[in-house]
């Protein structure tokens, strides 16, 4: 038994059912507040706005179906039950599909509350794991519905698209920061500011930013080495995949304690499990033994006189077809692709199964952050506490992982940017005013409990870490910031639309 991959695709299943449990379970938590019919950007709006069957075929998602409250709590709880079948090994192959399909609605109706890397990623994951799943057809007509280790016979192919997948997700992220305009990451200086601007740091972020730039020099040449380089090493014999196995997963635990990304370090993990064959996990595992069965279960494509089915046949039409795209999402990061090449990457792209990676390609400078304020009088403003973004200075920046609260991510979005770019803002001030509960819920502290305020408004404060010496002196306090002016226009309960 050499070089064989079914113990690391068992327990990558099962992983991957966890971290699609996180990201329903996540979403659930705020889906009413965000697109339910009194939420910021109601689901119903939306597909009414691009109804039909070319607003399914741009857009394809269950929600086209039904689009009310009460479905999208069914949608909700439906991703849950699957990911717990999935990880407990019960009718896994039609699980994983209906875990795809119902992200994918998700994500495609939830606008820009679902356009974050990782959501692709666990899409174009969860896409690829349909076709290493077993299916157990026949079983299934028996009433047999629990995968076992000798159900998993994962077409090598397709070990080598999940290869390519993280190649593709570590690459694209060293060269987009490589070939990039901005300068920081050339110069070793991205470090000095990327711990203080992220989205939403955590208290370990305020500390390495203390660190001296000699360090954060050190790291950024590391983070080159561990995009660059080693995504290389993932195509190699065993000895080398288990080193860059090592490798990639100590830097998603670095990143993951150092900032709060969601579900994407845990999923990049998931994904490095692939990297490990049988000859590694077999000793680790003690439900696994190498039998005189494990001939049968090693994959043989091209041993011997074998005889070749159509489903064989498709499988490697799909995966050939995988790898070029892939390739292709590569190779456009230094220029323009053909018309052709970029449409097809784009209608693969919607359909969550091809997507470009890249993280801070951009590195923020500064941190401009919007305070949302209300009032009854327009004069006395009182300020709304979010859970986990900056607002008072004094909180201590949290552990949010593997949570994402999307309406805290995409305030930071918005404050690099103007109300015009970010016209869903308006909408939440206008909830806020109606005193939709969904969407006070995605808030911590709400100033005005009794009756909503008459008046809403957007400032916008440019935040910095303090350090020791200030944190000490201002009673603990983790922020400084200054004061900068309106982000968009005052919203009033009198002039606005019920």
């Amino acid at each position: 038994m050499k070089n064989t991959f079914n113990i690391s695709s068992y327990l990558f299943i099962r992983l991957l059912a966890i971290v699609y449990l996180i990201a329903f379970v996540s979403f659930w938590s705020q889906a009413i507040g965000l697109i339910g019919s009194n939420g910021i950007l109601p689901v119903e709006e939306f597909i009414s706005s691009n109804n039909g069957i070319q607003g399914f075929l741009n857009y394809p998602s269950i929600f086209f179906v039904n689009s009310s409250d009460f479905f999208l709590h069914l949608i909700c709880l439906v991703g849950l039950v699957c990911s717990v079948l999935v990880f407990l090994g019960f009718i896994q192959g039609p699980c994983l599909l209906i875990l795809w399909f119902l992200y994918l609605s998700i994500v495609n109706v939830s606008q820009v509350f679902m356009t974050y890397q990782w959501d692709y990623l666990l899409l174009e994951t969860g896409f690829l794991t349909l076709f290493i799943a077993p299916w157990n057809l026949s079983s299934l007509l028996r009433g047999d519905l629990r995968a076992s280790l000798a159900d998993f016979n994962p077409p090598r192919i397709f070990i080598f698209l999940f290869h390519l997948l993280l190649f593709k997700l570590m690459i694209c992220s060293g060269l987009v920061k490589f070939w990039g305009p901005d300068e920081s990451w050339k110069s070793l200086t991205a470090l000095n500011f990327h711990y203080e601007t992220q989205p939403l740091p955590n208290w370990i972020s305020w500390n390495l930013h203390q660190l001296p730039e000699q360090f954060h020099q050190l790291c950024v040449k590391l983070v080159f080495f561990i995009e660059i380089v080693v995504p290389f090493l993932i195509f190699g014999p065993r000895l080398v995949r288990n080193f860059s196995f090592i490798t990639l997963v100590l830097f998603q635990l670095t990143l993951m304690l150092s900032g709060n990304f969601a579900f994407f370090n845990v999923l990049a993990i998931t994904l490095c499990f692939l990297l490990l064959d049988d000859e590694v996990l077999g000793k680790q595992f003690s439900f696994y033994s190498g039998s005189k069965n494990s001939s049968k279960r090693a994959p043989s494509w091209f041993k011997g006189n074998i005889k070749i089915s159509i489903q064989q046949i498709l499988v490697i039409i799909i995966g050939i077809s995988l790898v070029l795209l892939s390739v292709l999402q590569v190779a456009s990061l230094p220029g323009k692709l053909p018309k052709f090449v970029s449409s097809v990457l784009t209608k693969t792209s919607n359909l969550g199964i091809n997507s470009r990676y890249g993280l801070f390609s951009f590195m923020t400078k500064s941190r401009p952050e919007i305070i949302i304020e209300g009032s009854v009088d327009g004069t006395h403003w009182k300020a709304y506490e979010f859970k986990w973004k900056p607002g008072n200075l004094a909180k201590a920046p949290g552990f949010a992982i593997p949570h994402q609260p999307r309406l805290d991510w995409q305030m930071w979005f918005a404050a690099l940017g103007d109300i015009d770019q970010n016209l869903w803002l308006n909408n939440f001030m206008l909830r806020l005013i109606q005193g939709s509960p969904s969407v006070k819920n995605l808030l911590e502290f709400n100033p005005f409990p009794e009756k909503p305020p008459n008046y809403v408004r957007a400032v916008l404060y440019n935040y910095n870490f303090t350090d020791a010496t200030i944190k000490e002196e201002e009673d603990g306090a983790w922020w400084r910031r200054e004061f900068k002016g309106l982000y968009a226009p005052v919203v009033s309960k009198f002039n606005s639309s019920k």
